[in-house]
């Protein structure tokens, strides 16, 4: 189901709005600017596309070498334009230590073998809020809080 937030401000009150839409299987948001278009996938808010929008609404070449699929989200081949949260590398046997406890880590994607770049980038998000200053937007994704830890 596709769903439009309106943006704008006092000054100009039809300067964009945020869609919730799906991108080839993915389900995303898109958010149009002026003279911009970027699509945010809401499996790991990640950057799927962001493309130049000319004046006369000719979009150009995406900026970002995004998934273009869900088989290539859900693979994380590359880890694109992720966001590595809440660790960035990698975790030597899935082991880790935090407040004196000690914890085992499973992979976070079905094809993975090994434990890095974070949760965030395979977890569901929501779009939270939209706000804009009359010059910039602000698309808040939100997830709940990650309880991937076992001890």
């Amino acid at each position: 189901m596709r769903e439009r937030r309106l943006l704008g401000t006092k000054n100009n009150p039809d300067l964009t709005s945020v869609l919730t839409t799906m991108v080839s299987g993915i389900d995303a948001i898109e958010v149009p600017g002026r003279g911009y278009r970027a699509r945010i996938a809401l499996v790991g808010a990640t950057l799927l596309d962001w493309r130049t929008v000319s004046a006369d609404g000719q979009e150009g070449e995406s900026i970002v070498d995004g998934y273009r699929d869900i088989e290539e989200l859900q693979s994380q081949n590359g880890v694109r334009n992720g966001i590595l949260a809440p660790f960035s590398n990698r975790i030597e046997g899935g082991k880790i230590q935090l407040a004196g406890s000690a914890y085992q880590i499973s992979p976070v994607a079905a094809v993975e073998t090994a434990v890095y770049h974070g949760f965030a980038r395979v977890r569901p998000f929501r779009l939270h809020k939209v706000d804009s200053d009359g010059e910039n937007v602000r698309a808040v994704l939100r997830r709940q809080a990650f309880r991937t830890l076992a001890s």
